[in-house]
């Protein structure tokens, strides 16, 4: 390797320097601009806006949805419909809403259950198009909920008193990451790394680089969040380890492997620019390397090296770069990437920013509070801005300084894979370190070691596509013919509004029918039904097709990933390029230990094994293994004997008592038995009275939470098996499963179905309670006419005032007012927002009443 001076190497660059500081590249390649278009042109980002992060059992939660352009974030998505689902900790689905999106924005709300455990859930939110790529790209927040159901599960027991100290800490996850992609020998390498607890969280280390000889290198530490910087050259035939010392306990740490031939690329930020730093070892040196830097599905920059040398050294203006990540990439002469560096710029963003005032800081309560919304330069320029608004008790909750906002999420979670750390610690904290370890993020949680592009194939049409209206899909079967596609005329009638709708369609040359741009509410009542269709010159003759029956497409949510107790702070591909990691301590089997709260259920003892020919299709779409009992269906559909699933079932499982009207009957399980009726409202051993209690267990379908009226609904003739979970069999879903679980399981299109298993009745006639628009309710505000107020209820609430549609239309300000409650507390006033050039508006404010 020669040595060559930094002034004759920007010397000999200096033609390539001047280029790439003045313009836009017009040498990008053509598989450059290839890859751009198959990036499908378009990605979404989902962000909601929730009124706070904490809730009691039965409080509603507010939320606002933003729906974006996931490089521009302006609201420009072509979905219409966001997806939002509220998820316990067992990954299993509590509640979900359909949000209809306007102009980038849509409302809505959760009324949490009254029985729901104390715990952490999320929200997570999606476009159906964001399933085409990895589930990373969902919006996800997590969200406590207090409840008084804890630890009343019938016939569980809840250990309560495990001393931390009586188990082992597993090994810390401590990861490294060459910059640029590898380390390569006989250069000067930075490598970042990123040391964190079992729970995700980064820990303080510090340690020593020794090679495989046991000499030491260099010794490090961490700075701030787990995150730290090691520097040393790499020598041929030479393996390095890192070694430290945590709770008293040696660990050892494997480095990747140093590239004996190589590219290097290091990145350093200056005031107005950034300096690249290039170093090859490979056969033609530098010579035809393309550098491309882009940043939000662009080239900004782009430079193709023609030197012979070993290096290059050039800058990049940060003028021609917007706030948020950037990337920088250096390809060979084949356009195959070598190496790839992440970088934040930071920019003063004045143009965007929203003041919140009020004439005071000190209220008392029920007191009239008037808030004046202002930008701060609309006089400069026109401002068109959709903004929330919260006003939310904060005393007695541990605020979270540093979580993520609109702001932080946007320009950093949503473009990192990873869960990140008190993001806004990136962009709100004072600490000397922040930018330091804003770096050292990008270096770790954004690195890579090859593009790996997540997009689509711009050659095949998207599995997933957009969602611009409700669609109902499906397929018309043949009972007689072992279920083969049936050319049919299908017709759909539901309810809307007061009126019914009707619509008609025939299906293709595979049964498949497809009714597109419906409008209706959450849980409409929907029926459909197969006619016979015969196309004549004149006129098509249609009737009722008893032979018929029809599969409606899985309308299938998502399953959430169970986050494992170790937290990787990188994706997959890390995990399968990094060397395995190795202790001179034994670990334990902490996911076999027993922590605080975890349920215990009942021994079970297996005297012998029975084949259970429902447990391929039980596996493939349930959270569970073990159930209580089972009732097969072949006998039933036979027969036909039954008005609906619970007619069927009532009597047929111990435990289980089915009683009242069939057309709403009432479901007690063994555990939660019912005493009786006090002024019509059922009274259980576990329960207290009640106005509208909850008995009925959590129902399945096909191993989705639903309705009961969906099952309702559901036709003998297409149910193939129901399972029953009680008792520690249903605790695997958490509170959801506190009364036990009913799930039934469907004929799969291709399982044959006898045309004799089923009455006439049930024929080419299907009806279900289809997911729809969910409606968004008005938030209360109480009007007090004085400070003195007499009302018979106290005003307790934590949120005061929730405000999701406030639109700033080149007015100088917008007022709004609302009255403080009767708790003594600090409330927190908290505004977001995205304008319509994708602007981020994030402003927050405290006021106190006394």
């Amino acid at each position: 390797m020669k040595d060559i001076s930094t002034n004759r190497l920007l010397k000999l660059l200096f033609p390539i320097i001047i280029l790439f500081l003045y313009s836009f590249s017009s040498i990008q390649s053509e598989t450059e601009k290839e890859d751009l278009k198959n990036l499908n042109d378009f990605r979404e980002k989902v962000y909601l806006h929730t009124d706070k992060s904490y809730y009691n059992a039965g409080d509603d939660l507010w939320f606002k949805v933003y729906l974006v352009d996931a490089y521009s974030n302006r609201p420009e998505a072509l979905s219409n419909i966001v997806h939002v689902n509220l998820i316990n900790v067992s990954g299993a689905l509590v509640l979900s809403r359909m949000v209809r999106i306007n102009e980038g924005c849509g409302i809505g709300d959760f009324k949490l259950p009254d029985n729901l455990i104390i715990g952490e859930y999320t929200i997570r939110a999606y476009t159906n198009f964001m399933r085409n790529f990895s589930d990373s790209c969902f919006f996800r927040k997590k969200i406590f909920v207090n409840s008084s159901w804890t630890n009343k599960i019938a016939n569980q027991k809840v250990i309560e008193d495990v001393s931390p100290k009586s188990t082992i800490e597993p090994k810390p996850d401590v990861q490294f990451f060459p910059e640029g992609g590898y380390m390569v020998v006989g250069f000067l390498n930075r490598i970042g790394f990123k040391a964190v607890r079992f729970n995700g969280k980064g820990i303080e280390i510090s340690g020593s680089i020794i090679d495989n000889s046991e000499e030491k290198i260099v010794d490090f530490k961490t700075t701030n969040l787990g995150f730290g910087m090691i520097k040393f050259a790499p020598v041929k035939d030479k393996t390095y380890r890192a070694r430290i010392v945590y709770n008293n306990i040696e660990y050892i740490y494997n480095l990747p492997m140093a590239l004996t031939s190589g590219a290097l690329m290091q990145v350093t930020e200056e005031p107005d620019t950034y300096s690249i730093l290039i170093h090859s070892t490979l056969a033609n040196g530098v010579k035809n390397f393309k550098f491309v830097g882009k940043q939000k599905n662009r080239v900004v920059n782009g430079s193709e090296l023609t030197s012979e040398l070993e290096g290059a050294k050039f800058k990049i203006s940060k003028s021609l770069l917007e706030q948020g990540i950037a990337q920088f990439t250096l390809c060979d002469n084949n356009n195959v990437p070598l190496c790839e560096r992440l970088v934040f710029v930071e920019k003063e963003d004045s143009i965007n920013k929203v003041k919140l005032y009020t004439p005071r800081t000190n209220y008392g309560k029920r007191e009239l509070v008037e808030l004046e919304i202002s930008p701060e330069q609309v006089r400069n320029q026109s401002l068109h801005a959709n903004m929330s608004l919260a006003v939310t008790d904060i005393s007695g909750t541990e605020t979270d300084k540093f979580g993520f906002d609109i702001k932080s999420y946007l320009l950093l979670n949503s473009d990192l894979r990873g869960e990140i750390e008190q993001p806004g610690y990136y962009f709100y904290s004072d600490d000397p370190q922040r930018k330091q370890v804003l770096d050292l993020l990008m270096m770790t949680q954004g690195w890579r070691q090859f593009i790996l592009n997540d997009t689509l194939n711009a050659n095949t049409s998207p599995k997933f596509p957009h969602e611009t209206a409700i669609s109902l899909e499906g397929d018309v079967k043949r009972f007689s013919s072992k279920g083969k596609p049936a050319k049919a005329q299908v017709s759909l009638i539901y309810p809307n509004q007061g009126e019914v709708v009707t619509s008609d369609v025939v299906t293709d040359d595979r049964g498949h029918f497809a009714f597109e741009n419906l409008d209706f509410a959450d849980g409409t009542s929907i029926m459909l039904q197969a006619k016979t269709y015969k196309e004549r010159k004149e006129k098509s003759i249609d009737h009722p097709n008893t032979n018929y029956y029809i599969v409606m497409d899985s309308l299938v949510v998502p399953k959430e990933p169970i986050r494992g107790t170790i937290s990787s702070s990188t994706d997959k591909n890390h995990e399968q390029n990094s060397p395995s990691s190795q202790t001179t301590a034994e670990e334990p089997e902490i996911a076999f230990q027993t922590q605080k709260g975890d349920i215990l259920i009942e021994e079970v003892k297996v005297a012998a094994k029975k084949i259970d020919r429902f447990a391929e299709k039980r596996y493939a779409s349930s959270m569970y293994s073990i159930y209580s009992n089972n009732l097969d269906f072949k006998e039933i559909r036979k027969k036909g004997d039954y008005g609906n699933v619970f007619q069927a079932l009532r009597g047929r499982i111990a435990g289980v008592r089915i009683f009242g009207d069939m057309n709403d009957p009432k479901i007690i399980m063994r555990g939660n038995r019912l005493l009786g009726f006090q002024n019509g409202a059922i009274v259980t051993n576990n329960s207290v009275i009640n106005a509208s209690p909850n008995t009925d267990p959590l129902f399945l379908l096909d191993g989705f939470p639903t309705y009961k009226e969906v099952i309702l609904n559901i036709p003998l003739s297409q149910i193939d098996f129901v399972d029953v979970l009680k008792g520690g069999q249903a605790a695997i879903y958490g509170s959801q499963g506190v009364n036990g679980v009913i799930a039934v399981y469907t004929l799969r299109p291709n399982e044959v179905l006898d045309k004799t298993e089923v009455g006439s009745s049930d024929k080419c006639i299907l009806r279900f309670n289809s997911p729809g628009y969910s409606i968004a309710r008005k938030f209360y505000e109480p009007v007090y006419e004085s400070t003195n107020s007499v009302q018979d209820k106290p005003d307790n609430r934590s949120t005061i005032y929730w405000n999701p549609m406030i639109e700033l239309k080149n007015q100088d300000k917008i007022d709004v007012a609302f009255y403080s409650a009767d708790l003594p507390t600090t409330y927190k006033i908290t505004l977001e927002g995205i304008t319509s050039e994708g602007g981020i508006i994030k402003s927050e404010k405290f006021i106190h009443v006394k």
